[in-house]
């Protein structure tokens, strides 16, 4: 299950900050195209706050626990896409579903054009972007950027959209009443 998030809700962004400080050193490296330390991590956390209009944070789940995140970062006119998926979850296809869902959502919200930076060892991430229509633009030593022009979403994309959001509040309001209740219920009897 893949959906976005309210950024402005700190508590998401502590659980993103704790999923990057979670990755292993080789993630975090073909996540941040360096070494990345926990401060930096904090850092780069504190500067989505200050700008939280450029940025928009989406979640992968596997049985209700958060596996990874997908980050649209706005640099100009384009967005930077980015995924991360836990250690113990990739090869699943998570990011892929994680990267058809923010595509989509991009589209349907005006984003023209997304894209990513990655490290030029990392084939797998290189493949995902190639799976999803972006196309090498640049390439350095040790960095390959690959970007796609979003086309207008279709009608379609809309209601796929709005099916999905409906589905996403739908579970959202299930999981507040199945709160409510064990709340309420006599005895703390969970529903």
């Amino acid at each position: 299950q893949t959906c976005a998030l309210p950024i402005c809700d700190i508590g998401v962004l502590a659980d993103y900050a704790g999923h990057l400080k979670g990755l292993s050193e080789a993630d975090r490296y073909t996540r941040f195209c360096y070494n990345i330390k926990d401060e930096n991590i904090d850092k780069f956390i504190l500067s989505i706050l200050y700008s939280l209009e450029d940025h928009h944070l989406f979640t992968a789940e596997v049985d209700g626990k958060i596996v990874g995140f997908g980050h649209l970062a706005r640099e100009s006119d384009d967005w930077e896409l980015a995924v991360s998926i836990d250690s113990d979850y990739q090869g699943q296809g998570i990011a892929d579903k994680l990267m058809d869902y923010m595509i989509l959502w991009g589209k349907t919200r005006s984003i023209h054009s997304v894209f990513m930076h990655c490290i030029t060892q990392n084939t797998k991430i290189q493949h995902l972007a190639r799976k999803h229509g972006l196309r090498i633009v640049e390439r350095d030593g040790t960095e390959v950027t690959s970007k796609v022009d979003l086309p207008p979403p279709t009608p379609l994309d809309y209601t796929t959209d709005f099916i999905r959001e409906q589905k996403e509040l739908l579970e959202q309001m299930v999981d507040i009443h199945r709160r409510m209740w064990n709340n309420l219920s006599p005895l703390g009897k969970k529903v």
